[in-house]
């Protein structure tokens, strides 16, 4: 029997699980330095809901917030736009402190259609729910500006950390853009090279239309290069809110999320082993690299999501009677883990906080499944896994 008592948790023929393959432990497996982020309360509420499933107030985002005030229903429609915009941030529990690795943080800006086609509505990251509903647009414009540019602008503006600014992004949160419409304009494009820029600043975006037509719809909604969620919705309230919330910030798996695209269990090029990662973008360190060597974490991009629930399966081959299983991580300790069970649904490692080098365990199950779980606050690189069959 094998236990760690590190933040590294490796356990086998405990009390509790009965697992009767082999399982042994490499040098890697050493103990974890956890992540330091601050601490603070836990914000709780009595939360009851038919549109949500869990507690909005868990959400812990940098959102900004964009209205587009140019609309195909005139005044009329604005006001629609403004109030889902509404009914969305007061369910949020807000809060202006910078160190804070829970509740989010709002900004608000509006699309103008002169360079560089937009306009900030107060202190980034400095509004609450209240100051943020006063500062919302209620007169229309007639003239279309530029969408790609004024989102791509507001990257750079909002979303930089570690620049000891008030303008910094918190380095361990989701980061995303909420623009609420009216119209979807013909002009809009938001290729790649503006996917490229929401990556390189780790920020996620969501279009939320209200009353768009069939074929602003279509385009909005499109399948081709699609990198950004989207939604379209003929209402204002709860119901509203909760077709945006549940599949893309509480990733319940209602509707595809393209802020973390599931990575499939890959063969590697020789075919020697198989691998997957979260996030899907997740940058290193692989084989024989270790933390060390590697890049220091800034928290800028290539981060996994919260709420996540992903499960990895891999059978071993009949040529097999082992298999070699490597794990690099760093996740929010004691609160993120990637879980690995055997055949028979028992655990048998699991893995939280980060470690220095890869660690290493081998299991003679004939079906292995890693689950990813994480909770609704801090978030850090991700990991790696790679399955190599063997025949001792």
């Amino acid at each position: 029997m094998i236990v760690f008592k590190f933040a590294v948790f490796l356990l086998a023929i405990c009390i509790k699980y009965a697992y009767y393959g082999t399982i042994r432990a490499e040098s890697g497996l050493s103990p974890s330095v956890a992540p330091t982020t601050p601490t603070v309360a836990p914000v709780t509420r009595s939360f009851s809901s038919p549109d949500f499933p869990k507690d909005p107030y868990l959400i812990t985002h940098d959102i900004l917030v964009v209205i587009n005030q140019r609309t195909n229903g005139g005044s009329s429609a604005l006001r629609g736009v403004n109030a889902i915009a509404i009914n969305f941030v007061g369910q949020l529990s807000t809060t202006t402190n910078a160190n804070s690795d829970s509740g989010t943080r709002l900004s608000l800006a509006s699309l103008t259609p002169y360079d560089p086609y937009y306009a900030l509505r107060g202190d980034i990251w400095g509004l609450n729910a209240s100051t943020l509903t006063t500062a919302l647009p209620y007169n229309g414009i007639a003239i279309e500006g530029n969408i790609d540019q004024a989102l791509t602008g507001l990257v750079d503006l909002a979303f930089t950390v570690n620049q000891n600014t008030t303008a910094d992004s918190r380095r361990n949160v989701q980061r995303s853009i909420i623009l609420f419409t009216g119209e979807w304009p013909t002009n809009a494009q938001l290729s790649l090279d503006v996917k490229n820029k929401f990556d390189s600043k780790g920020v996620n975006l969501l279009i939320v239309g209200y009353n768009l037509t069939d074929t602003e719809q279509s385009q909005l909604l499109r399948t081709d290069n699609r990198w950004y969620n989207a939604v379209n919705t003929q209402q204002t309230k709860s119901p509203a809110v909760a077709s945006f919330v549940n599949p893309f910030y509480f990733n319940d798996g209602s509707a595809t999320n393209y802020w973390c695209p599931p990575h499939p269990v890959t063969p590697s090029v020789d075919t020697t082993y198989v691998w997957f990662q979260e996030p899907y973008n997740y940058a290193g360190p692989y084989g024989t690299q270790d933390w060390n060597g590697f890049s220091s974490y800034d928290g800028q991009s290539n981060r996994y999501c919260n709420f996540a629930n992903s499960v990895y399966t891999y059978n071993m081959p009949s040529t097999a009677n082992t298999m070699k299983v490597q794990v690099f991580f760093e996740l929010e300790a004691g609160k993120d883990f990637l879980n690995f069970y055997d055949a028979s649904n028992n655990l048998i490692a699991s893995f939280t906080g980060y470690d220095i080098s890869a660690s290493t365990f081998y299991t003679s199950t004939t079906t292995l499944t890693a689950r990813f779980i994480s909770d609704n606050q801090s978030i850090y690189r991700g990991f790696y896994v790679s399955i190599t069959p063997q025949t001792l």
